[in-house]
């Protein structure tokens, strides 16, 4: 099972040796969660931290416009959330 600590440290090893993560990495890491939880579990957190990223930026930024984009992201993966 990854804990939160191990996703930290793939993403951090990552980024030393490679200045940039690649999609490949990523999805490799998102495999291994959905393996290791569920599609559904994985669309939750996803939504939350588009929530939590569009209140970041409303609040501190004032950019209504781009919150507005990850809310909308954030409704629209609930509703695939939903289907599941």
């Amino acid at each position: 099972m990854l804990t939160e600590h191990d996703g930290y440290k793939l993403i951090a090893d990552a980024k030393v040796l490679d200045s940039e993560v690649t999609v490949d990495f990523l999805a490799g890491i998102i495999e291994a969660l959905i393996d290791d939880s569920a599609a559904v579990q994985l669309i939750t957190a996803f939504v939350q931290v588009c929530e939590a990223k569009a209140d970041h930026l409303e609040a501190n930024w004032q950019d209504k416009q781009s919150a507005k984009s990850w809310r909308r992201l954030a409704r629209d993966m609930s509703k695939i959330n939903a289907t599941i």
